[in-house]
């Protein structure tokens, strides 16, 4: 009697597992074509982005060249509001040029292979401070440098990440008598982490996430397309990292990425 029993369990065991194993087989077929249709999906609108966005361009730097020559050679027949729309149409037209140029680097950033090699950081940080300290050598800056940050990544692309991130400090701690920018190294859940941190009039922190979206804009009374920083995230992503942000009003801000961790 219990052998008999034990078949029957026995049976039942193994139908269920080969039940089992078959709705795992299914779903993971299933699984597999959602995400080959996702990617198909995203790389379609990737191309369509970018083709229109390549597209813009030539009928936008005829409008932006046009209402220049306006400016400078039919001045004299203009009255001063005359004067002051061709001035908007013109700053219009460049500040929709840098945006599909912008647009332009963020498709690109998917398409792009990484090329994957030892980059020091900190060099990287301290040649793009220079080059901002140049464009404005009467400003009082501040740095805390740590030095000799390395990474396995693709140099350009972090390159961009830092310009970008830089950029964004240098641009909003400009109303501060004095700059200060400290770039270094810490460590999170036993993971190393980079941050990049000022003291700028930084941002409300529950806009915290909001930040990396592409579009998003905290500070229109200063220049950007709003998508510099959702150009860091996607660079960070690529290198198998993250990065997350930190703010006060008036305070600064700190960003913390970290790169194949």
């Amino acid at each position: 009697m219990l052998i008999i029993v034990y078949k029957f369990r026995t049976r039942i065991i193994r139908k269920r597992n080969r039940e089992l194993e078959e709705h795992v087989a299914r779903r993971t077929k299933e699984l597999e074509m959602t995400n080959k249709e996702l990617e198909m999906t995203n790389k379609e609108l990737e191309s369509f982005t970018y083709s229109v966005s390549h597209d813009l361009r030539s009928p936008l730097r005829g409008m932006s060249g046009f209402s220049e020559i306006l400016i400078e050679d039919y001045a004299d027949n203009l009255d001063e509001k005359g004067k002051d729309y061709l001035n908007r149409i013109n700053a219009a037209g460049k500040y929709m040029g840098e945006l599909i140029d912008n647009i332009l680097k963020l498709a690109r950033l998917s398409r792009s292979k990484l090329v994957m090699e030892q980059v020091n950081l900190s060099s990287i940080v301290e040649s793009i401070v220079m080059d901002l300290k140049k464009e404005e050598p009467g400003r009082k800056v501040v740095l805390n440098i740590t030095k000799s940050l390395v990474v396995h990544g693709d140099k350009a692309l972090l390159k961009i990440m830092l310009q970008n991130l830089l950029g964004n400090a240098w641009k909003f701690s400009s109303r501060k008598s004095e700059t200060v920018i400290e770039f270094g190294k810490t460590f999170y859940n036993n993971h190393r982490v980079f941050y990049l941190k000022d003291n700028g009039i930084g941002f409300n922190s529950k806009f915290s996430r909001k930040i990396f979206e592409a579009f998003q804009r905290l500070q229109n009374d200063f220049e950007g397309t709003g998508l510099g920083l959702a150009t860091v995230k996607r660079i960070a992503n690529r290198h198998g990292g993250k990065i997350w942000a930190e703010g006060k009003t008036n305070v600064g801000a700190t960003f913390y990425f970290t790169i194949g961790n």
